[in-house]
Formats: structure tokens, sequence, C-alpha cells
């Protein structure tokens, strides 16, 4: 087995995290392979680029917190690499571990002991690039203050159109995160669906949308000579204009993340987000 190693070398942590997988390792036998723009120890592995990590690794480690899993998810793309998310501090929302239980977790994955999850990706096209989201695709105003006006269609077909400080393209994995700020649905992680939820909508009847996993969505500023910004996981940022049309659809592939446990999303949600606890109770 050899295990490519994405740590978020900034979290308070990381290096004992670090210092620890690659003890296991070099006392399992275990390789590892370690993204070398994280700053991370080279002692036990080595330093490698992000399509190396890839493509010399088995099952790619995400240690930090859920944005270090979303780049993780774009890193592996369609490989089908599995990836086992590891959080050090924060919600870690989409981690299936902690840096407590680290060592029994890697026996087990060497073991083959570990079930795949798989995650729907979108893909969103602007400007002849594709990037690819395991949470969100987001339009906004960036730093105009004015509202943006946007047209949305489906297949072709004009749905409807917005004046709002943006909108939210989401998957069910990111259900959970912006899309959920700005009144979306909660949507279990293996379902297939495409959200569409505006951000701060000047109307009272402008509501979240669900659009079809086969559907393929458009997305157009209707004033001439505006500008807005293309967000991706929150971490990739591209400037769309008036121009432009903003093309989104279903990735032609999917994440996998590792589950030790067969874990219900409902339990997640309460523990993590405190979702359905009335006051008092725990």
């Amino acid at each position: 087995m050899k295990l490519g190693l994405l740590a978020n070398t900034g979290r308070p942590g990381a290096e004992a995290a670090i210092s620890e997988i690659l003890n296991w390792a070099g006392k399992a036998g275990v390789e590892v392979v370690i993204l070398s723009d994280g700053g991370a120890p080279t002692s036990g592995g080595n330093l490698v680029s992000e399509a190396e990590l890839v493509r010399k690794s088995d099952t790619v480690v995400a240690l930090g917190g859920d944005g270090t899993i979303l780049r993780t998810a774009r890193a592996v793309g369609g490989s089908q690499k599995p990836i086992l998310g590891v959080n050090i501090g924060g919600l870690g929302f989409l981690a299936e571990l902690s840096n407590q239980n680290v060592p029994a977790a890697l026996e087990a994955l060497k073991k083959g002991e570990y079930r795949l999850e798989e995650r729907m990706v979108l893909q969103a096209e602007l400007k002849g690039q594709k990037h690819f989201a395991l949470n969100d695709v987001v339009v906004e105003k960036g730093e105009v203050r004015r509202l943006l006006r946007l047209t949305l269609s489906a297949n072709g077909e004009y749905i409807c159109s917005y004046a709002s400080d943006g909108l939210i393209f989401a998957t069910p994995t990111g259900s959970t995160a912006y899309s959920l700020s700005v009144g979306g649905p909660i949507i279990n992680p293996k379902m297939n669906l495409i959200i569409a939820a505006p951000i701060s909508p000047h109307s009272l009847v402008s509501r979240p949308l669900i659009f079809e996993p086969e559907d393929v969505l458009e997305l157009s500023l209707s004033h001439p000579g505006k500008e807005a910004i293309l967000t991706v996981d929150g971490q990739v940022s591209v400037k769309m204009n008036s121009a432009e049309r903003l093309e989104v659809r279903r990735a032609p592939h999917t994440i996998h993340l590792i589950r030790f446990k067969e874990s219900s999303f409902y339990q997640v949600l309460r523990t993590k987000l405190h979702w359905g606890i009335l006051p008092g109770e725990k």
C-alpha cells in the first residue's frame, strides 16, 4: 500500500500528526509520498508534486479541515483514488477521523477493513476552462456593492431571473456548506442532484431550486458591462463578465471518501451542526 499525504501544516497539531503517520508507515512498511508545497517533514516520506502525489499513491490522506479535503478532491479528480479525511481542529464535517485515532484507522485501511462512499461532483465551465467542485460553484458580486442581475436556464430553457448578491450551485455534499447559510435544503450526500440557491435575493418569492443531475444549467449576467466572481469550493476564483456564460453540470467523475463504520448522516448533523435538537436537549 502507498499513501499520499496532503496536509495543511498551518493548523496546530499538523506536524505531530504527520510524524505519527510517518512513524506508523515506517513500522508497517508502507511508502508515503507528501505534497511538496505542504512544508511537511521529509523523514520517512518523499516530497512530490500534486500530480505525482495522485499517481504514486493508492489512497490520499487529507490532513486538516474540510478545506483540505476539498483541495484533495480537486487534486484527485477523475483518478478515483479514495480520500481519507483526518480533521485537526475546526468543524471537520467531511472528515472521517480526528487525529486521536489515526494509527488504528491506518491499520484498518491496510487490512482493507473500510468502505467507500461515493460523492457527486459539479463541473463548471467558463472561458473554455473546466473547474470541479465537491461542495459548490458560486457566482457573486465580489467587491461591487450593487445587486447582480442573473439569468438562469436549464437545458436551453429559460428558468428565471434574479436580482441578488449571487447564486450558489451546490452538490448534496455542499448542501450543508454555503448553500445552507442562504436557506438551501439539507440533502443526504449519497443523492445526486443540483441545488441552485440565490444569495440575498431582492424578492420575497425567490427560493432555492433543485435540478435533476442530468440537467445542464447556464447562468449569465443580464446587464452589459457588468462583472462577477466565480468561486469554486471557496478556493479558486475567476472573473466573469456579461459577455460570458457559465455552464454547470454533473462532472463525469465522482469522489470516493473512506468510511470505517456505518454512520448516519443525520447523526452527524445532530452532532456537528446541532440540527433538530431542541433547547435543553443533549
